[in-house]
């Protein structure tokens, strides 16, 4: 196992932890970060030292050549390069009916709110049952009355790490993913990540705690 998989692999670990309230493990991922960041540099892994005279995390997540121009590649990878771009959406104008019927449908406990494109906020099922069912409203009430306006979301082009480690801090299974025009194109969960490194054991563990929230469920 490399260094970067290694150290990957502990900071998924750290955020297992984070979401689950595991202290123990996430001192476990912590220490183990420390142990990968203390391994010399020599050897196939070696990185080409920077103009400072020491190696840059740039350098880490990019492409380094070996010897007879063999390239090693030390990916770092985006939020595209794994998230769900087949994406459920409603609009504001939909009725809670409507879209309670389409959560059902799908077995999912959220959808993006779009005008065309665009997000526009969130409507889960604790939306539905504290702002519908808990204020008498009916079915045919509209989804812009009742939906969340204020939603966290990612970019498209994000690193992929920075995004997982975001998660972790602000305790979501799911994420929007934008372009850069602020135009919604997929969603990034936690089983995503877990499947795009799907042999480290931490990461298995990652998958399955994303799981009972439902497809789109944003809050943890």
């Amino acid at each position: 196992m490399t260094r970067f998989r290694t150290k990957l692999e502990a900071q998924t670990k750290q955020i297992i932890g984070q979401m689950l309230g595991d202290q123990q493990l996430v001192q476990e991922g912590l220490a183990q970060q420390r142990e990968a960041a203390s391994e010399p540099n020599g050897g196939p892994e070696a990185q080409p030292e920077s103009a400072a005279g020491g190696s840059s995390a740039a350098q880490e997540r990019q492409m380094s050549l070996g010897a007879g121009g063999q390239s090693e590649r030390r990916i770092s990878m985006k939020v595209s390069d794994v998230m769900t771009s087949d994406v459920q959406l409603c609009t504001p104008e939909d009725t809670v009916g409507d879209v309670a019927q389409a959560m059902a449908r799908l077995d999912v406990g959220l959808l993006p709110v779009a005008e065309g494109d665009y997000l526009v906020g969130m409507i889960t099922d604790r939306d539905l049952a504290i702002r519908v069912l808990g204020k008498d409203r009916g079915p045919d009430t509209q989804i812009k009355a009742v939906m969340t306006p204020d939603v966290k979301y990612c970019f498209e082009d994000q690193d992929l790490e920075t995004v997982s480690w975001n998660m972790g801090d602000i305790q979501v299974r799911r994420l929007p993913v934008l372009n850069r025009q602020k135009r919604l194109v997929g969603i990034l969960s936690l089983g995503d990540i877990a499947r795009s490194h799907e042999r480290d054991a931490t990461a298995a563990s990652l998958q399955q705690i994303s799981r009972p929230g439902g497809q789109h469920t944003q809050a943890a």
